[in-house]
């Protein structure tokens, strides 16, 4: 056993993939999508959208359904554009994470997603989607939930 002074990379380093670890702000963004149709398989369900500079938090920010049925989604990101070199980044429908089911009316958080990665900076406007696949969202259901992250100004 040892009385130890350990210093974490906040303190020896100053910059987490580009942007300087200043005082970020934590933000949530809840969302409620009434599905009116029925939506079939590939449907796209677009979250929310994040700031430039946004640090997604993974093990805070969830997503649910009211299907009766389970619903199997990816977690990915819509194209943007880097506002630094104004280039164009791809769209990604599995950025996030690959295909997870959802049971009806229970809560899942992002990190469960398989293969999740550590929390993404996104440089631009960047739109976070989920994408079906496996089982249609029966009309009348809700998709919901909230996506956290930190924001450096």
């Amino acid at each position: 056993m040892a009385i130890l002074t350990v210093s974490s990379d906040l303190v020896t380093t100053g910059a987490y993939q580009t942007t300087p670890k200043a005082d970020g702000t934590l933000r949530c963004k809840v969302f409620t999508m009434p599905v009116p149709v029925q939506a079939d398989i590939g449907s796209r369900l677009r979250l929310a959208r994040l700031p430039q500079h946004a640090v997604l938090l993974p093990n805070l920010s969830w997503i649910q359904c009211t299907a009766v049925v389970g619903l199997l989604v990816a977690l990915g990101w819509d194209e943007y554009t880097d506002p630094a070199t104004m280039l164009d980044v791809a769209a990604s429908p599995t950025g996030l994470g690959t295909a997870l089911t959802i049971a009806a009316g229970t809560a899942v958080l992002f990190s469960a997603f398989p293969a999740a990665p550590l929390p993404r900076l996104f440089v631009g406007d960047a739109v976070i989607e989920a994408v079906t696949s496996g089982a249609n969202i029966t009309a009348g259901s809700v998709v919901a939930g909230c996506i956290a992250y930190a924001y450096y100004n």
